[in-house]
C-alpha cells in the first residue's frame, strides 16, 4: 500500500521547495539568498522528476539517494528560515522530504524481505489504489498550507482580477 507514498510525498515536497525558493528569491534579507533560493529549486525540481519516475516506473529508483536528498532538505529548510522564508512552509517542506526518505527506505527494505505470489496480486493491486489516494490526500493536506504561506501565494494576483485588461462597461438593461 505504501510503495508510491514516496514519489507522492517527493511531490509535495518539491513542490514545497520550489515555491520556497521563489519565496528567499523574493525576500528582502541580505546575505546568501540566492544560494539558498538555487539550491531549493534545484532540490524541489530534482523531487518532482524522481517522484514522476518513480511512478512511471512502478518501484523505487535511486534509493541511495533518498538519505542524503533528505539531508539536503534539512540543510536547505534550516538555511531557507535565515533568509526570510515562511517558518510553516520550511517545516512542513522538510518533513514531506523527510518523510519520503523514511517511506522509500523502508519500501526498500520491505521489498528485500518479502516475495510475492500470483495469487496475492489482485489484493495488493487493490491496496496499492486505496493507499495511493490516501497517501495523495495526505500530501494535498499538507502541501496546500505549507504553498499558501509563501510570498508567491501571498503577492500573486487572485484569479480573474487581472487588472491589465480594460474591458468596457456594457449595461446589462440595455437592448441591441
Amino acid at each position: 500500500m505504501l510503495r508510491t507514498w514516496p514519489a507522492l510525498l517527493s511531490w509535495g515536497a518539491g513542490l514545497t521547495h520550489l515555491a520556497l525558493g521563489a519565496a528567499v528569491m523574493a525576500a528582502p534579507s541580505p546575505g546568501p539568498r540566492i544560494a539558498v533560493a538555487m539550491g531549493l529549486i534545484l532540490l524541489g525540481a530534482s523531487e518532482l522528476v524522481w517522484g514522476a519516475l518513480v511512478l512511471r516506473s512502478g518501484r523505487l529508483i535511486w534509493s541511495r539517494a533518498l538519505a542524503p536528498a533528505a539531508m539536503a532538505a534539512v540543510v536547505l529548510g534550516g538555511a531557507s528560515l535565515v533568509a526570510g522564508s515562511p517558518p510553516l512552509a520550511a517545516a512542513i517542506g522538510t518533513a514531506l522530504a523527510i518523510g519520503a526518505g523514511l517511506a522509500g527506505i523502508s519500501s526498500v527494505r520491505r521489498a528485500r524481505g518479502t516475495a510475492r505470489t500470483a495469487s496475492a496480486r489482485p489484493v495488493a493491486e487493490r491496496h496499492r489504489a486505496v493507499g495511493t489516494v490516501l497517501g495523495a490526500i495526505l500530501v494535498a493536506g499538507l502541501t496546500t498550507p505549507a504553498l499558501a504561506t509563501t510570498d508567491p501565494a501571498l503577492n500573486g494576483q487572485p484569479h480573474g482580477h487581472d487588472t491589465s485588461i480594460d474591458m468596457p462597461m456594457m449595461d446589462p438593461h440595455a437592448h441591441h
